[in-house]
């Protein structure tokens, strides 16, 4: 299984919307910070692993709410479009 999958499955970290068989959404478990704070790893790891799998960020939405503790002058996300082409 690759990441794209992994993704796709959803974890204790992240939920995961599923559009169609290629395209899905991930966002934070929960609203929490501590689950925002978690998310924000999986975002740099789906950063990081991005192009295998033929897989593509097509969207990363900033979190604009409030400030994220542990995270300030970082990008914060609140979800990610993901697309295997």
């Amino acid at each position: 299984m690759g990441y794209f999958d992994e993704l796709r499955k959803g974890s204790a970290f992240h939920r995961s919307d599923i559009k169609t068989d290629r395209t899905f959404s991930i966002s934070a478990a929960d609203e929490s910070l501590d689950a925002m704070a978690a998310f924000q790893r999986m975002v740099q790891d789906a950063f990081r692993h991005e192009g295998e799998d033929g897989y593509r960020i097509t969207t990363a939405n900033r979190y604009t709410q409030h400030s994220l503790p542990g995270h300030e002058g970082q990008t914060v996300y609140d979800f990610l479009v993901i697309t295997r082409d």
